[in-house]
């Protein structure tokens, strides 16, 4: 048997290497009909890492063919055989093949058939006579298949190949704001979920992006759906207000939530209390109703139930329970709402970034704070010179306001202002403290005082011109009074216009922390 197979090694090999070619043929074939389906979607819809796929298809279609020509097409010592006798040998080779593969002593016409059928196969060249050919039909579809795909590879595909700097950048920017906001216990899971699907279909929309004109249309349309999700927050936060409008604690409780004020609102809260414990059944029972209208409105469930928990509460007439319901629900309704204008001001500061191409990071500034009779600390970095009166911060820069002057050593080099007086230091690790008297301010009610209001008198020439002249007198100055005793009105003013008016993003927050330093 060893010497019959040694014979017919060198037709095997070429069998094998026929067998190969013929199964990679057939698996290529369907490997490129997928590659060409594949193209032909992306010029109808945008495929990521479509090179990668047909790249993963066509390996796989290499590894099927060869896989398949070594377990079910097989060529084996029996099919050599056979082939051989095809090729001159007249199964010869078959029956010395049958007679070896018996067991036993062969007999002696057995071994004359034996050595007949190796004589012939030495004699007969059986690999020049074997011939490598392939099915027409197959090659045609091959062909075919292959200029297919190659053709439709030329024409453009609906999407990109590669994402551009500022589609990256803002990819890299919603990643890192995400994590953040995630993390964020204040938010309530419902807003999560919903910011959530925002970031996951601005990132899948990025990807599509042709150009940065794109990138940043999506972005601003990212933008617009963070401003409706921080509305919504701010809504539930404004409709509790509004509910406890009618009570004498409504005011104190509407400025506290405006402001972010827990310890004001809290004590808000104790005279509503007090208030509570007051009205009778009849009250009791219509605010049960209102409460129970308002949280069926509310966007958010965990509110909803701290409501529908006071609503209970005033149905059974337990003032001591609904009072401590309503309570919760206006503190957490500003927390979450303070919670949720900071997550969406923050992403879109970011996503405003990427859009301009910068790639950087926008982060927020530190309140700062200093005591109303310029005694405070100064701290900087940046190149410059650090702060003395007040507190300033900021990188290179600090601001505030104040008068005086004082003497302290800054972090490092910058520049700053502090509330109530300002100072400079260069080099150095320390605090610097100082005096000033506060700064003053005049009352709004300075613009109702007596002025005249300006006159224009106009005159036509001869050459078709105009000319005018102007009368204007002086108006009357308002009171100059300390600008700690008026700026929680201005604050409360300007904190109610961010909300009620269209206010840039990136601009409540300055707004709310300039006041902040102020306070």
């Amino acid at each position: 048997m060893k010497e019959l197979k040694r014979i017919l090694k060198p037709l095997k090999n070429r069998m094998v290497l026929h067998n190969v070619i013929l199964r990679l043929m057939q698996s290529m074939a369907v490997g490129i009909a997928a590659v060409f389906v594949v193209l032909v979607a992306s010029k109808l819809t945008y495929i990521p890492d479509k090179v990668l796929i047909c790249a993963a298809v066509l390996a796989t279609a290499v590894i099927v063919g060869i896989i398949l020509a070594f377990t079910k097409y097989k060529i084996t010592d029996y099919n050599a055989a056979e082939t051989g006798d095809r090729l001159g040998c007249n199964e010869r080779l078959i029956t010395a093949y049958g007679i070896l593969e018996k067991n036993g002593e062969k007999t002696p016409m057995e071994k004359l058939a034996v050595e007949d059928a190796v004589k012939t196969a030495k004699q007969t060249d059986l690999v020049k006579k074997y011939k490598m050919t392939f099915p027409k039909r197959l090659a045609i579809v091959l062909v075919v298949a292959l200029g297919a795909s190659c053709l439709t590879g030329f024409a453009p595909d609906k999407g990109v190949y590669k994402l551009s700097a500022i589609t990256k950048n803002a990819l890299e920017e919603t990643d890192k704001i995400k994590e953040t906001i995630n993390k964020d216990e204040r938010l309530s899971e419902g807003f999560k979920k919903e910011y959530n699907e925002i970031i996951k279909n601005l990132n899948k929309d990025l990807k599509r992006a042709k150009d940065s004109k794109e990138a940043k249309k999506l972005i601003n349309e990212a933008q617009r759906e963070l401003k409706k999700l921080e509305k919504k927050a701010l809504d539930d936060k404004n409709s509790i207000k509004n509910a406890l409008s009618d009570y004498s604690a409504g005011q104190d409780i509407s400025a506290a939530m405006d402001t972010g004020n827990s310890e004001a609102l809290a004590k808000a809260m104790e005279k509503l209390a007090a208030e509570l414990d007051k009205l009778t059944d009849e009250e009791l029972k219509q605010l049960a109703e209102q409460l129970g209208e308002l949280a069926d409105n509310l966007s958010d469930e965990e509110l909803a139930e701290l409501l529908e928990e006071a609503a209970k509460a005033a149905e059974e007439g337990d003032t001591e329970k609904l009072a401590k319901a309503v309570s919760s629900a206006a503190s957490s309704a500003m927390t979450k709402a303070s919670a949720a204008s900071s997550a969406a001001n923050r992403t879109a500061s970011s996503l405003a970034k990427a859009s301009d191409g910068t790639g950087k990071t926008a982060t927020s500034t530190p309140n700062s704070s200093a005591s109303q009779n310029g005694n405070g600390t100064g701290e900087g970095q940046g190149e410059g010179q650090g702060s003395g009166e007040g507190q300033g911060q900021g990188e290179g820069q600090g601001n505030g306001e104040g008068q005086g002057n004082g003497e302290g050593n800054g972090n490092g080099n910058g520049q700053g202002n502090g509330q109530g007086g300002n100072g400079t230091g260069t080099g150095g690790n320390g605090r610097g403290f100082g005096h000033a008297e506060p700064e003053k301010v005049y009352t709004m009610n300075a613009s109702g005082l007596s002025g005249e209001e300006e006159q224009l008198n106009s005159q036509q020439t001869e050459q078709g011109q105009v000319s005018y002249s102007e009368t204007r007198s002086d108006g009357s100055k308002g009171e100059s009074v300390p600008y700690d005793s008026v700026v929680g009105q201005y604050k409360d003013k300007a904190l109610a216009e961010t909300e009620n008016g269209n206010i840039p993003y990136g601009m409540k927050q300055i707004i709310a922390e300039y006041f902040s330093a102020l306070s």
